[in-house]
This record gives structure tokens, sequence and C-alpha cells, in this order.
């Protein structure tokens, strides 16, 4: 199926009514949910038009969903051959889900934001999908594997986050469990003032975004800025992302405090690497 089938298919209407509000405003400026840089929380989540797009987006990008689950698959094999049960923390709209239930099950997913929720409840509807914070999740059961992929573990807000975010998603493994997460830049690769442009089509829809790399101490930031056209017209649209960076000391010393042995996978399709810990105990 067609992105654009898809999304008729899981969203009706949905994202013609979000180039509809676009063909009235010179720029949209999605609403995130975040607090200050300087506090406790830069979580950012999907909401509304945003949310609606991100399959677009990323499909006109060229992110392969497919590959990332099977390289996936493969580490967890190797770690723990009968591993079964799954859950996808910062599942988004479900398309590592989807993939990832081909090879186990039960699978279920969570994510911050209840629109990215919607998306992936009309894509798996058969799977266990909640809304939920990785700082403070507590679902009373445990599962094989715990994931948590395309840095979205950098919605934190702080070391101290990073350490307790870990620590949870940790509780949620069965004994001998992998955790696998996919960290953002650390301090010394993230390119500050740097801007990536990428051009893309899917269907009849082409999708053109301009980011700009800044940051400041530890908290980086994402200006992004996007025109989508299709028959109808050019419509945008501007976002910002606030991620924080850290150190590989850093990551390492959250799954040892979690009680998961970890070692650095180089070779992950995004580029940044894999961490991939297995919770110490005898299953």
């Amino acid at each position: 199926m067609t992105v654009s089938g898809m999304l008729r298919k899981s969203r009706p209407a949905t994202l013609d009514l979000f180039l509809l509000r676009c063909r009235y405003r010179v720029l949209v400026t999605v609403p995130l949910l975040s607090v200050g840089r300087r506090h406790s929380m830069t979580t950012v989540s999907y909401r509304g038009d945003q949310a609606t797009v991100y399959d677009l987006i990323y499909d006109a990008r060229g992110k392969n969903y497919d590959v990332e689950a099977e390289r996936l698959l493969a580490l967890i094999r190797d770690r723990k051959p009968d591993a079964a049960s799954l859950l996808d923390v910062g599942c988004g709209t479900g398309r590592h889900l989807a993939r990832l239930g081909e090879w186990f099950s039960p699978v279920e997913g969570v994510d911050l934001s209840e629109d990215m929720i919607r998306l992936a409840t009309a894509r798996l509807p058969e799977v266990a999908l909640h809304v939920g914070d990785m700082r403070i999740l507590d679902l009373g059961r445990r599962f094989d594997v715990v994931t948590c992929l395309f840095g979205v573990i950098a919605h934190v807000g702080s070391r101290d986050e990073l350490r307790t975010a870990v620590a949870r998603l940790a509780a949620h493994l069965n004994p001998g469990g992998v955790l696998a997460i996919e960290p953002w830049f650390t301090p010394e690769t993230f390119p500050v003032g740097s801007i990536d442009c990428f051009c893309g089509q899917v269907d009849a829809y082409h999708v053109m975004r301009m980011t700009h790399h800044s940051a400041e101490g530890r908290h980086s930031r994402l200006t992004m800025h996007h025109l989508i056209g299709d028959p109808a017209g050019i419509h945008s649209f501007s976002v910002e992302h606030d991620l924080m960076l850290f150190s590989h000391d850093e990551y390492d010393d959250a799954f040892r405090d979690a009680g998961c042995v970890v070692t650095q996978v180089p070779d992950w399709p995004v580029g940044r690497g894999l961490y991939v810990g297995v919770q110490e105990g005898t299953p």
C-alpha cells in the first residue's frame, strides 16, 4: 500500500485537512509540548498536524524501518535467542512495531504523544498501545525486549533524567532481557551551525525540509522548515526540537546503573550507533 493510501486508510481526510489549513496561512508553527530549556524537560510531543505528516516526511527522507528492524532482530537473537515479548518506547506511528510484530509476540508500544498513538492504533489495531512518559513508566509487566529508537531517549532534560529513564525501561525487562536504545548525537559529534536539506517525493506529494542545527551547552536544537507540495499547491510549516547531548560514558553509566551489561553497536543504519544491554540475572 502507498503511503498516501495508508494515511487515507488510517486517518481519513486528515492529511487533506492539514493541507487545507496550510493553504490559508503563510506559515504554520506547530505547537510543541516542552518545558523551558533550563528546566527539567525538553521533551517534544508530536501533536496534530505534525503527527499527521510524520510518515510522509520520513518516507520521503528515505528512512528504512525494515532494514532497522531486521538489524535489531539479529542483535536481539544473538543475545536472547528465545526472546518473545517486546515493548517499544517512543513507538511513534508504529512503523518499527509493525515489522517487529512479525517476529515477537506479544508486542506493545508507548509514546508521549496522543496523536502519534492514534496513528499507531490505526495501523496496529490489535496491539496494546499506551500514552506514557518514559521517565515514570510503569506498565506493571515485563518483557523480553525493550526498545527505544530514533534518538527518543535524548528528549529527557538532564543526565539525572537519562539515568531515571533508562532505569524505568530496564525495570520492564524479564531477567536476561535485552534493552536497545538508539542515542542522539554526543556533544562532540553534533554538527553545530550546519544546514541539512532534503527533497523527496511520495506519490503526488513533494516534500522539502531544511534543518538548522544549533546548541547551547548540552542542549541541541533543530529548527526545521518544511514545504509540502501537491496538485493543489505548496504548503509550509516549521517546528523546533530540543534534544540533550550525552556522552558515551553517560549512556554506559545509565545502563550499568540500571543493572544491564551494555555494548555499543557502531554499525547501526542511522549512523549514530546503538546501545544494547542485557539485564543481569538468570532467566
